[in-house]
């Protein structure tokens, strides 16, 4: 799997893609939140519940219909003021389920460990992706201030955190040429009406 820093950026690095304007603090830890819980399962291990298993690493937590009641709790729970069906209530629900199954997704391209349950409950079967180049975090800290933990790191910096970082300065590059342009455009209308009649002007002529 990532790490839980690596899902952490990622999802936040969405959220500022998809939204691009500052959100409230409440928005950025729910958007943590979702990235990285479904590691809890990493629980059962010690607890020994098989890892192959329903409720296993991998199982249950990181499947995408986990991720859509877990997405659905959160905009209901945590944004409850917001009408529901509305256009945002969509786009936060859309949001929160990228986020959660990303989780999933992500560990799907990873090189160790059994693959992801994506479909359960419905399907218990494993999958990844045929092109695995990221490394597999070890489970648990000790384990993590290792050589193998600052090559995974490494691995994540090269294929997760660096597309993510082109990805948000293309979208920051856009946003910034579309609001020029907007402003080009106003400055040119404003310039056109100067010295035009406003409508009580015309108003007043056509009495005259």
């Amino acid at each position: 799997m990532p790490t839980p820093i690596t899902h952490a950026v990622f999802s936040l690095a969405a959220g500022g893609a998809i939204f691009r304007r500052p959100m409230p603090l409440k928005f950025y830890l729910l958007t943590a939140f979702c990235a990285v819980l479904a590691d809890v399962d990493t629980i059962g291990l010690r607890l020994g519940v098989p890892y192959d298993s329903l409720l296993g690493h991998r199982g249950l937590l990181h499947s995408l219909p986990f991720a859509a009641v877990l997405s659905a709790a959160v905009v209901l729970i945590g944004f409850r003021k917001l009408p529901l069906g509305s256009p945002k209530w969509w786009a936060f629900l859309g949001f929160f389920f990228l986020i959660a199954a990303a989780h999933g997704l992500l560990d799907t391209a990873t090189n160790g460990g059994l693959g992801v349950a994506l479909l359960s409950p419905f399907e218990n079967g494993r999958y990844f992706l045929p092109f695995r180049p990221v490394l597999a975090s070890p489970i648990g800290p000790r384990r993590f201030f290792t050589p193998w933990g600052m090559q995974v790191i490494a691995s994540e910096i090269l294929w997760i955190w660096m597309p993510m970082a082109l990805l948000c300065l293309a979208v920051w590059v856009l946003s910034a040429k579309n609001s020029a342009n907007t402003s080009a455009k106003n400055s040119v209308n404003s310039t056109n009406n100067i010295g035009q009649p406003n409508d009580t002007e015309r108003s007043c002529n056509t009495s005259d």
